[in-house]
């Protein structure tokens, strides 16, 4: 599954993966950041540590931006 590192962090300094299915866009992101953000997602299926963006719909690109910046936040203190 592809993803985005910075080098030097723990867990190869991964902070988001992304797949492509069937009916959606799978994101995933490193915990906590879904459950920190589950008013926003009230839309969409979430895991712990996924959301999936139906294929029907735009992706939400202010919110993937947000979980983004959030997962980094979360990697570079871990």
């Amino acid at each position: 599954m592809p993803g985005h590192a910075y080098p030097g962090y723990p867990g190869m300094g991964v902070f988001v993966w992304y797949a492509l299915f069937t009916k959606h866009i799978g994101l995933f992101l490193r915990p906590p950041t879904v459950t920190d953000h589950q008013t926003e997602l009230a839309g969409y299926k979430t895991t712990k540590s996924g959301i999936q963006i139906p294929l029907d719909q735009d992706i939400p690109t202010a919110l993937v931006r947000k979980l983004v910046r959030s997962s980094i936040r979360i990697m570079k203190a871990g």
